[in-house]
């Protein structure tokens, strides 16, 4: 699996973004589905730690080029 952000929330356009302000019903919302809570609970936290991974190697790599 590779690094998705959005895995269960699908990122608006700007003109869905713009509908969604008059969307008093909610009828705009749209969102990704897993087969199980479990999977998607597994999905999350799966992106949460690839998302640590990448701020931690972009910190450790400004550190090293500031010790040079």
């Amino acid at each position: 699996m590779e690094y998705e952000y959005y895995h269960l929330f699908s990122p608006p356009s700007f003109i869905e973004g713009m509908c969604r302000t008059l969307d008093i019903g909610g009828k705009f919302a749209s969102y990704n589905y897993d087969r199980t809570p479990e999977d998607a609970d597994m999905a999350a936290i799966y992106s949460d730690w690839l998302a640590i991974g990448k701020d931690l190697q972009r910190v450790v790599g400004n550190g090293q080029e500031k010790n040079k």
